[in-house]
């Protein structure tokens, strides 16, 4: 198994905490919204796999118009 390592907002933070904790405390309500968030977030991921897999090379943009710094001005 492979470890990854994201940069998450203060919210997302407190809620992944509390669905640990509540995960090894054994509540059930919080047990319950985690399995929601869970849900949600695979159908997030079928809905981007189903519309092709996120972003098309087509439209990367060139390592030059990734640092064009005058175009972010």
């Amino acid at each position: 198994m492979r470890n990854i390592t994201v940069s998450v907002d203060d919210e997302t933070h407190r809620l992944a905490s509390s669905d640990a904790a509540a995960a090894s405390g054994g509540h059930d309500d919080a047990s319950d919204a985690a399995t929601q968030r869970r849900d949600r977030l695979h159908a997030v991921i079928d809905a981007i796999a189903a519309d092709g897999g996120g972003l098309l090379m087509s439209e990367n943009l060139s390592r030059d118009e990734l640092h064009d710094r005058d175009a972010l001005r």
